[in-house]
């Protein structure tokens, strides 16, 4: 397993907006799951591009207002 430093290297290789010290904030596992998410990402569309949800992430995703 890459270290943390060498995942955070990676994700900025291919999303130079991450900042280094906001991705350090990340575990490990988090930080390798964002950069094999990226990775898939560069693969043009069509029968060999799909990316596998892992089980512990939710397919949908919402949010309520506060206040």
């Amino acid at each position: 397993m890459p270290t943390k430093s060498e995942l955070i290297d990676g994700i900025v290789s291919l999303n130079p907006s991450a900042r280094p010290e906001w991705l350090d904030d990340f575990e490990p596992v988090a930080l390798g799951r964002y950069l094999d998410h990226l990775r898939h990402a560069l693969v043009p569309r069509g029968p060999r591009a799909f990316w596998l949800r892992n089980a512990e992430s939710t397919a949908v995703v919402t949010r309520r207002r506060t206040g």
